[in-house]
């Protein structure tokens, strides 16, 4: 079979709308993986849907159990066709975030895919069941064209955790490292620079949480009697978390900042447009480390995010001084950071600025 002839099979098995069906079918699982109650239908996606369609292509199965207790497994598919052939490594998810079916707009359902115009709207379907459903009919329409043969030897890590941070996956890694052993991994996760252009990703920005708290007093005190008199967690957080990052989201903690962003990187990232299309939300100007582009502050910079933010009960407010106050705040990184030592440079920071409470 000529390459042209194999790009007609593909597209032939496109247009029938097989893979719509497939990928809807798949969409249809509720795998929130972040709800304590949907253990059923991650198992179902993993053993039901993703084994079956390996085991058809000569794939050995392999169901590992979470090194982190109480999480769900994880499957290792390999196929190997011939030890001198060079071996792929290839990853996926098959879990999602929260349906939040209550927003989503009129005649969508996150379970539901749903096409309009030349797009295609359900949970997962961008995140991470159409990457990885497209990832397995390539490897069918390359099967079926090379006549049951791949010709390459063949390694996938499937998880179902991936949006609950990865529980266990870094543990699996080390106890199962000569049955993932590959010359070539490829992870489909994450969007092109945009819908038109064709993204190959050397890298990624890593990212670390952490949790910031001030913990004042046990209980709340009425502010007309001792407003003036006891410190407020509010406050007082609000103006640590100032000091990490300012006004305009620079980066404040200097350990915390890169030194990778080269004149080489610089011009691989000259002609990369950030934004723009349809349904991106506009950039904000004059936001970010300044004398960056939007490519260098995205793909070469680092980002201090406040991700939630809590003090007393927003839902029902009292006129009451909060006893403490608690964020969650998240450092996206890349190549260059001593992100290992975050806790020790975040905390040197916040002593040097006067917040020895947080």
């Amino acid at each position: 079979m000529t390459e042209q002839q194999a790009i007609q099979q593909a597209m032939r098995y496109f247009d029938s709308g097989e893979f719509q069906r497939l990928l809807a079918r798949r969409v249809a699982c509720a795998t929130e993986s972040q709800r304590a109650d949907r253990d059923g239908e991650l198992n179902h996606y993993l053993q039901q849907e993703i084994a079956p369609q390996l085991a058809a292509l000569g794939f050995t199965l392999h169901l590992i159990d979470n090194p982190a207790a109480e999480n769900p497994p994880f499957l290792v598919a390999t196929r190997i066709e011939d030890e001198t052939l060079p071996t792929l490594l290839v990853y996926g998810h098959g879990d999602v975030v929260f349906g939040d079916d209550e927003n989503w707009r009129d005649g969508l359902n996150p379970w539901q895919l749903t096409e309009e115009g030349d797009r295609w709207y359900g949970r997962g379907s961008a995140d991470n069941k159409g990457q990885h459903c497209v990832n397995l009919a390539a490897l069918e329409q390359v099967y079926q064209a090379r006549g049951g043969r791949l010709g390459f030897n063949c390694k996938i890590l499937f998880e179902m955790g991936e949006e609950i941070s990865s529980p266990g996956l870094a543990e699996l890694c080390r106890q199962q490292q000569a049955l993932l052993r590959a010359d070539l991994f490829i992870a489909s996760d994450g969007p092109r620079v945009s819908a038109p252009r064709p993204t190959l990703f050397l890298g990624s920005r890593g990212a670390v949480n952490f949790r910031l708290t001030i913990r004042a007093r046990d209980n709340a005190y009425h502010s007309g009697n001792w407003g003036g008199l006891l410190s407020n967690p509010g406050i007082q957080l609000a103006n640590a978390i100032a000091s990490l990052v300012n006004a305009r989201g620079v980066l404040q903690v200097e350990a915390l900042k890169p030194d990778s962003l080269s004149a080489a990187v610089r011009a691989i990232l000259s002609d990369i447009e950030v934004g723009g299309m349809p349904g991106d939300p506009a950039l904000d100007a004059g936001w970010g480390e300044p004398g960056l582009t939007a490519a260098e502050r995205l793909y070469g910079w680092n980002t201090l995010e406040v991700l939630a933010f809590e003090t007393g009960n927003p839902a029902r407010p009292m006129n009451a001084i909060p006893g403490e106050a608690t964020a969650v705040c998240q450092l996206r990184f890349v190549v260059g950071t001593d992100w290992e030592n975050l806790v020790a440079h975040v905390e040197a920071h916040l002593r040097a600025h006067g917040f020895d409470s947080v």
